[in-house]
């Protein structure tokens, strides 16, 4: 995902981000969030009752396997 917005200069992207999380990425993933506040949404660590709520909402979710195996 970071290398697909790391050349984009519109906003006129078809779809919206919500990212959960802390890792390593953290830094690049606030800025893009900055960058393309219509379409990248950067929330951080959150309880699993937000994730829930926002993932209820979602076209299409993608999940790493060590996070909600259960989802």
């Amino acid at each position: 995902m970071l290398e697909y917005f790391a050349d984009k200069e519109t906003n006129t992207l078809p779809f919206v981000f919500h990212v959960f999380g802390k890792g390593s990425y953290e830094k690049q993933l606030f800025n893009l969030a900055q960058r393309y506040p219509e379409h990248i949404i950067y929330y951080g660590f959150q309880s699993l009752d937000t994730i829930k709520k926002t993932a209820e909402q979602c076209d299409y979710c993608l999940m790493p396997s060590v996070f909600l195996e259960t989802f």
